[in-house]
């Protein structure tokens, strides 16, 4: 202890003759510039013994302009990159040596890299320079000059003035011992305060589960459970689009797709509560239940209490994020909202902002995310999860409120225990797991009447290496809003319009060669009898033609064997104003959205080692 206190008052009197040093050089000016006649200062006349003489200050002008930074281009350099360094030289000549450059210099820089607020800092010093040689107040107030004209030139016009009135700007600049003991002091705070402002969020990577993971089913069974699934899912997309072709005289309530099949691990407010939540490239908002509830189905974690939280704000009605709602209506001092999904599945609440907790191992939390804070949920298809978390286009989804600008999802197989991930921003991209020459990519396709959906644009499709030949109308986007083909999360089979299937099915039924098995009962419409379990069977090869990609899919993200019985069915389906590309096919395929850009990129990727 003794040690300690001595090595202290040894250093702190080292302090003292390194301030006397700086302070020893001549602070006042020796002469001015030859063409520079400074303002009467008020220096008093002589006068009588015992009588006491006033003399007011007279008001003049600055010597050098606002913007007249070019005339001490060293300086304006100097500035621009280090304005502590000139503020600290300002300070240390208007106060006479009393505060030191070094740590006026050290505080501008900690103000700067803290709060952002070093003006009021230095507005404080160009009122005292203007009172002590009568400077006018211009072009404006003190304040506004460094708030809003410009902090950097305000601070080189200080340095001007005072260099023209003949003081030596260079006086801490020459003192290097000065340097030595400030400059580590000032560059550290720097980058104590780097992290803080580089902290914004580039990137993030959570894990998605399925939905019936957690049960003891074979891959034959997990996909009859995901079709039945698929096919409530379909009807509520069809009606979406035929809500869309409808009279535009007809007032329509928004429907969206809802559901899914894989959810994620969040948590929501402060201190956090754990919940899970179904992904939907479907949809857009963000939702859980909250207290009180006048209607909310069974959940498996807690409700969320908004009062517990102190991070919880309700969003008024003139915020955007409300005015981007479908459904909405102004309450008290809040935005309530109606989110619809079809066979009187909805969510209704009010619209609020929390702070949301991602990952596990490695959390993120993210502060004032938009989301709906339901008290009446109802319908069927949500209860495996606590909420639902829109990945759609919409201004409302989680992609679209992060910022990030594109997303990646690598879908592990069916009946694979290990996880999904779903990669934002940074992390996303697909050159990390992938050489770029394996990459292919798809333009998005906007449809105006369902901005939220992912579009694409599918060309044409072979079986067997034969182009079905299909009409390039098949799959366009129509005037009403119907048609063309969307890619999802939540729906597992892939739907294809009538007139595209019924080519489909034929290519197959010629090219199989075997008993057609009846698929009713699995919710599927095209199967074959194999011959025995243990012989191996060829399918001809499915190959979807993108604009500008082609996705050749592997056998077993098309066809699946049920052992009991000896079936192989297809795994694509006829539908009417839609078509969907649904996640069965999308297995150990890493795919790209690039909301920026506006296109889907794909790899094959074993999802499992990712």
């Amino acid at each position: 202890m003794w040690l300690t206190s001595r090595a202290y008052r040894y250093h702190q009197h080292k302090l003292r003759l390194l301030f006397s040093q700086l302070h020893s050089v001549t602070m006042y000016p020796s002469k001015p510039d030859a063409d520079f006649a400074p303002p009467t200062t008020g220096v008093p006349v002589t006068a009588p013994p015992g009588t006491f003489q006033v003399q007011s200050q007279a008001i003049g002008p600055w010597s050098t302009g606002l913007c007249d930074c070019c005339d001490d281009v060293g300086n304006c350099c100097i500035t621009c990159f280090c304005p502590c360094i000139t503020f600290g030289h300002i300070v240390e000549i208007i106060d006479r040596g009393s505060t030191s450059c070094g740590a006026s210099g050290a505080l501008y820089a900690l103000i700067l890299c803290v709060t952002g607020c070093q003006w009021l800092y230095s507005c404080f010093y160009r009122s005292k320079l203007r009172g002590q040689y009568g400077l006018r107040e211009e072009p404006c107030a003190d304040c506004l000059v460094h708030c809003c004209c410009c902090e950097l030139c305000s601070l080189c016009q200080m340095h001007r003035e005072l260099k023209r009135r003949g003081f030596d700007m260079n006086i801490a600049t020459l003192n290097m011992r000065a340097i030595q003991v400030f400059l580590p002091l000032v560059m550290a705070m720097i980058l104590m305060a780097v992290p803080q402002a580089s902290s914004a969020l580039s990137g993030l990577r959570v894990e998605l589960t399925h939905v019936d993971s957690s049960g003891n089913f074979s891959k034959f069974e997990l996909l009859q459970r995901a079709a039945l699934r698929s096919s409530r899912r379909m009807a509520r997309l069809t009606a979406r689009a035929m809500k869309a072709a409808a009279s535009a005289n007809e007032v329509q309530a928004p429907v969206h797709a809802g559901n899914g099949e894989f959810f994620m691990e969040l948590a929501i407010g402060t201190p956090s509560l754990a919940f899970p939540a179904i992904i939907d490239t479907g949809s857009d908002l963000i939702w859980t239940q909250c207290k009180p509830c006048v209607e909310c189905f069974s959940q498996p974690t807690p409700v969320f209490n908004p009062s517990s939280s102190s991070t919880y704000t309700k969003l008024p009605c003139s915020s955007n994020l409300c005015q981007a709602l479908p459904t909405f209506t102004c309450g008290a001092s809040s935005c309530e909202y109606q989110y619809s999904y079809g066979d009187s599945s909805s969510t209704q609440g009010v619209l609020a902002s929390e702070t949301f907790t991602f990952g596990t191992e490695n959390s993120t939390s993210v502060s004032d995310v938009a989301f709906g804070c339901g008290d009446t949920n109802q319908g069927s298809g949500f209860s495996q999860g606590s909420g639902l978390v829109g990945l759609g286009r919409g201004p409302l989804s989680l992609i679209s409120q992060l910022d990030l600008g594109k997303f990646s999802y690598c879908l592990t197989s069916l009946d694979d225990s290990k996880k999904s991930p779903l990669l934002f921003g940074s992390l996303a991209d697909l050159t990390a797991s992938a050489t770029a020459s394996a990459v292919q990519s798809t333009p998005l396709v906007q449809n105006p009447k369902h901005p939220a959906l992912y579009y694409l644009s599918l060309k044409d499709i072979s079986v067997g290496g034969n182009s079905l030949q299909i009409p390039s109308s098949t799959f366009a986007v129509q005037e009403d809003g119907s048609g063309g083909l969307i890619i999802d999360s939540g729906t597992s089979i892939t739907y294809l319009e009538v007139a595209a299937y019924r080519r489909l099915k034929k290519a197959f039924l010629s090219q199989m060669q075997l008993p057609v098995a009846d698929g009713s009962e699995i919710g599927l419409d095209l199967c074959f009898l194999a011959p025995s379990a243990s012989s191996s069977v060829e399918v001809p090869k499915l190959v979807f033609h993108f604009d500008g990609a082609d996705l050749q899919l592997p056998a077993e993200n098309y066809m699946i064997m049920d052992s009991s019985d000896g079936s192989l069915c297809l795994t694509i389906m006829p539908s009417s104003g839609l078509s969907i590309l649904g996640n069965f096919q999308q297995q150990n395929l890493r795919i790209l959205y690039d909301l920026k850009s506006k296109m889907l990129s794909f790899v094959p990727t074993q999802c499992d080692q990712l």
